[in-house]
């Protein structure tokens, strides 16, 4: 599955996904390795319009659900902003890129910061 996207950054015939339409569109953020990819790669797919920003802050909150409090009950995650407000915001973000408007190489990617010290009035997980 991973190949198919990757032949779709770096170019091949093989791809499912050379063509985006609305229907192969929606595939490329099913696939269980799409939180694998660099920066560099996740941008060059939402360029390319392959993904959205907001299909993108969904799988990683699925992904946070999945691991973090289900199944490996990994417990890394405390707390996370509502899903209303970052689902908000990579709209904001999908429709400035519409436009042609990139804030910066990180535009419309969800990024996690572990803390790791303990922050006066923020739980955390250092000791």
């Amino acid at each position: 599955m991973l190949v198919a996207i990757k032949t779709l950054l770096f170019g091949g015939q093989h791809s499912p996904l050379q063509t985006p339409t609305p229907h192969s569109r929606s595939m490329a953020f099913h696939y269980k390795d799409l939180l694998r990819l660099s920066a560099t790669e996740l941008q060059h797919l939402l360029g390319k319009q392959v993904l959205t920003s907001v299909e993108l802050v969904k799988e990683c909150l699925a992904q946070i659900e999945r691991h973090n409090n289900q199944g490996l009950q990994l417990q890394a995650v405390i707390s996370t902003a509502p899903s209303s407000l970052l689902l908000d915001a990579a709209a904001e973000l999908d429709a400035e890129r519409a436009k042609g408007t990139l804030r910066g190489p990180f535009h419309g990617i969800p990024i996690l910061i572990k803390v790791c010290r303990s922050i006066p009035a923020l739980m955390h997980t250092s000791r």
